[in-house]
Formats: C-alpha cells, structure tokens, sequence
C-alpha cells in the first residue's frame, strides 16, 4: 500500500494486484463510514483496512471490464452494502468471463507469483460481477462532500471510462498509462475510438490535473498528454 496525494482531506489509498507482473492499480478513499474503491482488487490488506475504519457504505467504480480491474467485487459486495457504478457497455461485458478476459487469463511468468497470489489467480478464473449504477456518455456521482464526472472513453476497451474527481485527479483506468502505449488491440479495443472520443477528453481536462492510472504511478496530465499524442499519431 502506499498513499497518493491527499484530496480535500481525504488520502487516496493504493494497492498493487500483481505488482511483479502488471502492477495494477486499486484505489480507495474512507471518509466516516463511508469509501470510494476504485477499481477493486483482491488486496487482503484494503479489506482490513475498510474493515478496521468501520466503513458501512461503499461506492465501487469501475474504469473498466477487465479481469484485473475487477476481481475484488463480489469480495466487497459480500461485505458492505456496495453500489457498484460503471457504463452500461461494462455493466454487460463483467457478467461474461469471456469478455472480461478472466476465462483465458494464464499468468506467462507463473515463476515470480508469490503462493498467496497464485491463490488469488483461482479465485478470478472465470470471474463474473454485476454493476448496479450503470450511465452512457457522462454521469455525476458525489461522493461525500467530493464530486466525480464520469466519462465514458472508448479505445482500451468498449467500457472504460475516466473518473474527474474535484478537477484536480483524474482516474484514467488503462485509457492513459504512464510511459506505455495504450492498447487497443484486445477484444473490444479500438484505435480509432480512442483517437475520435478519449484524446479528445483528455486534451480538454485542466492541464495541471494528477493522473491515477490503472497501473503504475502517477504523473501529471500535461507530462502524460505528450506521450499519449506521440503513440496514437505513430503507433
């Protein structure tokens, strides 16, 4: 776990689902009794932490259809009373372990999974969850006294949104990744969404906004702008 920088008040907590092979990214925010889990993993550490700070309600959003984005769900939803929020091309594709990609999924590095983690490998093979909260084009959620403008931006997948919370951090999923090319090649991808809807979306948000990406650290918009222009004009 490590904490992000503080919004409001409130810290973003991040954990790591495994880091020695794809490093993906979970974030969780606790004010009261309430938390915002963004794309929720299965990180025993952030159960014990929700558990411990007597959350009661959660928001869980997701970026995203993919396994990895996605497989500590049905873990919260067990536990707290969860409302799951995503668009609504997500909300189908995540009841299909197919089209979460969970059913093919085999770790090609299997040698460097700790036992625990391998452990949590046959709990999302094949994996299917429900939404609850589902939204086309672009939703408002509020989130104690924060808001977030939801933003449905195709290209990595035909689900994946950005989350802007308060204008000053966007949580970009696998749309915008640090020093690394979006892929569009999976299932559902598409080169030219990303270049027609998402680019679009980001060149518009404030430039001195904090990426939270889907993996690896985060980095300023403006840094992560540059790159992404350099990818889809050459890629």
């Amino acid at each position: 776990m490590k904490c992000c920088i503080p919004i409001c008040n409130i810290p973003i907590q991040c954990f790591s689902f495994m880091p020695e092979i794809e490093d993906a990214r979970m974030y969780l925010c606790i004010e009261g009794k309430t938390a915002l889990v963004i794309d929720p993993s299965l990180s025993e550490e952030a159960f014990v932490l929700l558990k411990q700070a007597g959350v009661e309600d959660v928001t869980v959003l997701l970026t995203h259809e993919h396994y990895d984005h996605i497989s500590g769900v049905n873990r919260l939803c067990s536990s707290f009373n969860c409302n799951v929020v995503c668009t609504e091309i997500c909300a189908k594709l995540i009841q299909d372990p197919r089209k979460n990609l969970s059913q093919y999924y085999r770790p090609q590095h299997i040698m460097l999974v700790e036992k625990k983690q391998i452990s949590a490998f046959a709990q999302i093979q094949p994996f299917s969850c429900h939404a609850d909260t589902c939204f086309s084009g672009q939703m408002k959620l509020h989130f104690s006294h924060h808001t977030l403008v939801l933003t449905e931006t195709p290209g990595h997948s035909r689900g994946s949104l950005c989350a802007a919370l308060d204008d000053q951090i966007v949580f970009t999923g696998d749309s915008l990744i640090p020093h690394t090319p979006v892929v569009t090649k999976l299932p559902g991808g598409s080169r030219q969404d990303y270049k027609i809807y998402t680019l679009p979306y980001l060149c518009s948000l404030p430039n001195d906004m904090w990426v939270l990406p889907g993996h690896f650290d985060g980095a300023p918009l403006k840094e992560l702008l540059k790159e992404v222009k350099t990818y889809v004009t050459e890629g």
